[in-house]
């Protein structure tokens, strides 16, 4: 048995939807019959949400390595509704840090630093540093995004990852991840800890 949790934001970074699916899978591989769920769940959540606005393109945000199997699967469902789509991994521990060389304003000293929305770029990878911590707690941990399928540019799926990473309303402080892999990922360790509520009537999952 296998939980997937996960989460829908609109073309506005609109929270949509968010559900778990325990069954049988293959290691990290989303089944197809799962994923054909998991789309059709969506363009339904979308069409509700925006009613005079037809789906396009889908962006999903793969939590660790991309697979083809799911791309493959990904493309076959939305050939049938006419939808293009990005495919793209985000990584959380990347052993990497960024910085530059900058004058400190609190000490006037040309220091080592970083800043949020630090990004580098490269081809279709780049590394994002979403947040600024201070000091005391050290140098921020970059994030790795990776376009593995798309027409949109990398820049553009970057700069959506760091606005969603603003749209995490469990907390006053900043996250590094967007809400789309940051909610599914917390949903999934608070599901298998029992402290998720079952799902209300309209299949949604409420986050406090």
């Amino acid at each position: 048995m296998k939980l997937l949790v996960t989460t829908e934001a609109g073309c506005d970074g609109r929270f949509l939807n968010s559900k778990p699916y325990e069954g049988k899978e293959s290691g990290e591989i989303i089944s197809r019959e799962t994923l054909s769920q998991i789309i059709n769940q969506a363009i339904v959540a979308y069409t509700k949400h925006y009613p005079d606005k037809p789906l396009k393109h889908i962006t999903f945000h793969r939590d660790g390595k991309p697979l083809q199997k799911e791309v493959d699967a990904i493309r076959s469902i939305l050939q049938q509704h006419g939808i293009e789509f990005d495919y793209v991994s985000i990584i959380k521990n990347t052993n990497r840090r960024m910085a530059f060389r900058g004058i400190n304003p609190n000490t006037n000293n040309e220091e080592w630093m970083t800043s949020e929305g630090l990004v580098y770029m490269k081809d279709n990878y780049a590394y994002l540093c979403s947040t600024n911590p201070s000091t005391s707690v050290g140098m921020a941990d970059p994030i790795k995004v990776e376009k593995y399928v798309g027409s949109r540019s990398i820049e553009q799926i970057t700069k959506d990852i760091f606005y969603l990473s603003f749209m995490n309303i469990h907390s006053m402080r900043k996250s590094r991840l967007p809400a789309t892999t940051n909610y599914a990922d917390m949903s999934s360790k608070f599901y298998n800890k029992n402290w998720l509520p079952l799902l209300p009537a309209d299949n949604s999952l409420p986050f406090v």
